[in-house]
């Protein structure tokens, strides 16, 4: 009996170390399972993040096109902008040109007008003796022809 207690002892204590190993291997599994579930979420926030880096790569893309866009208007902006300056700078200096040409025309044209004014002048002054010269000889020539 003693040997049948003992074999008794024996099965009890397998059953024992087999029941907490049994609870050893639940806490395992629901450890693993627990990992698991977060796995699949990480798996899940991993696909939410490629979609979004997805996203976020076309929309640079994008936005690396539109830039590049912009750049080629500022830069032809920069060269309109250049060309309407020179245009401008040429267009003043003949409005310069212009003026200085027109400044002379007007002096040469006041002093033609002085000079003339002047002609003008000596020949009313000399018209009373131009009158006088032509009824002189007027009256000269008068009598030698009766």
């Amino acid at each position: 009996m003693t040997q049948k207690v003992v074999v008794l002892e024996q099965q009890r204590d397998v059953v024992d170390r087999a029941i907490g190993q049994a609870t050893q291997l639940d806490d395992i599994l629901r450890d693993i399972d627990a990992k698991i579930r977060t796995q699949k979420e990480s798996a899940e926030s991993l696909g939410a993040l490629d979609t979004r880096v997805t996203e976020l790569r076309a929309l640079h893309g994008d936005l690396l096109a539109q830039s590049q866009e912009i750049s080629a208007r500022q830069h032809q902006i920069v060269q309109t902008d250049g060309e309407l300056h020179r245009r401008l700078n040429g267009l003043r200096d003949e409005a310069q040109q212009t003026v200085k040409r027109f400044e002379g025309d007007a002096a040469q044209l006041a002093q033609t007008v002085e000079h003339m004014t002047e002609r003008v002048a000596r020949l009313e002054q000399a018209q009373p003796a131009f009158d006088a010269a032509l009824r002189d000889f007027a009256s000269l020539k008068g009598p030698t022809r009766r």
